[in-house]
């Protein structure tokens, strides 16, 4: 007969095991070593079964859900014809869309890893939560800077280049991340059109009503950071018993029964922002303020070729900037984008390990070293005789002239942020080791863009538009940059986003 210490150390010995065992269950090998092992490897087979049967059942239900995209998009891609791709992406709700789906088979490749080994196979990147966010925070830079309204904007009129419409959870999206950027304006402007458009349809499910909640609370905290209560306490009042445990109605809460907010009119650095959006915003052939004397028109001679000559425009002597015409050819242009093609990636700032990706700069880069391309060596070579510059590139190791050729490709409301060319710390850099700083730079367009996409020199009041092969020679001097702030600045592209 077993004591009741007998049966408590038994089961505890028999769980112990059962412990065990789980751990090392999926193993594999090692169980010839143990009769234990086989004996309960036999009694759990029965619910070994249950578990593939579960697992089955799952996979099923999971199938069914990649069943019926693949039936939806099979419909719908054998419906689009391959040319509007192009015209879906120059227009910016359209590439908005395109990312926009797209990040659903991202989020399909989370949950069925053998489509994502499947699609990697492919060479193909799918954009995330990250890249999603990005494009909201792209139609929100478009806004500001050419002073769209976002009405307009949500019925898909860009200063009069119609696209696709957007919808209220866009719009509501749209606010939110504008919030998040801290373009309170911007944020009330969508979240209040998102209330507008929702307060209709509270009435009709929970979950329009549970919308409606979210962009009124949101709504009420973005008025608080423009010191306006009185308007956040009618959005707390709207929102507050439709979802009372709701994040941001918790948070507005707080804040109107805090101290004030320290609050802006929703536009940091006003004037700068101004200033850069009149600059963004002229005509394409206007490229300055005012003419003065140096500003003109001349035919440069080719250094060592004095029967050669280029058209030059000179656009500012300090710092020194000016346009040559003709510089490019279509087919070099063709040969540079095709050699780059499938081998760019994301833009960083900085220098060497310090290197990083940021807001700032939205764009993919690629770099052609001479030695790869026949076509890049024949165009240094033409910089070359124009400017009387060396562009040697180290080979393999010691002191270079000129960087490779860095190709940058903008795409949805991409832009690059006030800048300076000359490096801080040259040495740091693996291709300006041993070489001095950066003392000129030549940006080369290699596609028309319809609108936005200009090179902006926001002190000296230059833009400049990208037009297909013209060339802007710029003479980089980190004294008169650091000390007088002639920042470049890579204005947003609007509207044919494959600018490069």
């Amino acid at each position: 007969m077993q004591t009741h210490s007998e049966n408590i150390r038994r089961r505890f010995v028999t769980t112990s095991l059962l412990v065990l065992l789980t751990v090392t269950s999926y193993g594999l090998g090692d169980v010839f070593t143990s009769s234990n092992k086989i004996i309960e490897l036999a009694a759990s087979e029965g619910s070994m079964l249950d578990a593939l049967n579960t697992y089955i059942r799952d996979q099923n239900d999971s199938l069914v859900v990649l069943s019926q995209f693949l039936s939806e998009r099979s419909k719908a891609v054998h419906l689009e014809p391959e040319r509007d791709h192009r015209q879906q992406v120059e227009h910016p709700n359209g590439a908005y869309f395109l990312i926009k789906h797209f990040k659903r088979w991202h989020q399909l490749t989370q949950t069925h890893p053998g489509l994502a080994i499947q699609l990697t196979q492919k060479n193909l990147s799918l954009p995330d939560d990250s890249d999603y966010k990005g494009s909201l925070s792209s139609l929100i830079r478009l806004q500001r800077v050419y002073r769209l309204s976002h009405h307009d904007m949500y019925n898909g009129n860009y200063s009069g280049y119609l696209g696709p419409p957007l919808n209220v959870v866009d719009a509501f999206l749209l606010g939110r991340q504008a919030f998040m950027d801290e373009f309170w304006i911007e944020a009330i402007e969508w979240l209040q059109l998102a209330v507008d458009l929702m307060q209709l349809r509270i009435s009709n499910s929970p979950a329009a009503a549970l919308l409606f909640s979210r962009a009124a609370s949101l709504l009420g905290r973005a008025y608080i950071f423009v010191n306006n209560k009185t308007k956040a306490q009618e959005m707390l009042d709207l929102s507050k018993d439709l979802e009372p445990n709701g994040g941001d109605v918790v948070q507005l809460k707080k804040e109107l029964a805090g101290e004030a907010i320290p609050s802006d009119d929703g536009h940091s650095n006003q004037t700068w922002h101004h200033y850069m959006s009149v600059l963004c915003l002229r005509p394409k052939e206007q490229r300055v303020e005012k003419t003065h004397p140096w500003h003109v028109c001349r035919y440069r001679a080719a250094r060592g070729l004095p029967y050669l000559r280029y058209k030059e425009e000179i656009l500012s002597l300090a710092p020194f900037v000016s346009l040559f015409y003709n510089i490019v050819h279509d087919t070099e242009i063709d040969n540079i984008k095709q050699f780059v093609k499938g081998s760019m990636f994301r833009g960083q700032v900085g220098q060497g390990e310090d290197a990083e990706t940021a807001n700032m700069r939205t764009s993919d880069v690629g770099w052609v070293d001479d030695r790869e391309l026949e076509t890049t060596k024949t165009v240094s070579q033409r910089v070359k005789v124009i400017t009387g510059l060396e562009v040697d590139q180290r080979a393999p190791l010691g002191p270079s002239s000129a960087e490779a050729m860095q190709v940058v490709n903008y795409g949805l409301g991409g832009h690059y942020d006030a800048h300076m060319d000359p490096l801080e710390n040259p040495s740091t850099g693996d291709m300006l080791e041993q070489s001095g700083n950066r003392i000129a730079t030549f940006l080369m367009y290699l596609t028309d863009v319809e609108k936005g996409g200009g090179t902006v020199f926001l002190n000296s009041a230059i833009s400049v538009s990208p037009i297909k092969v013209r060339v802007l020679r710029i003479k980089d001097s980190i004294f008169m940059t650091r000390h007088t702030n002639h920042a470049t600045q890579v204005s947003p592209i609007m509207l044919k986003g494959d600018n490069q």
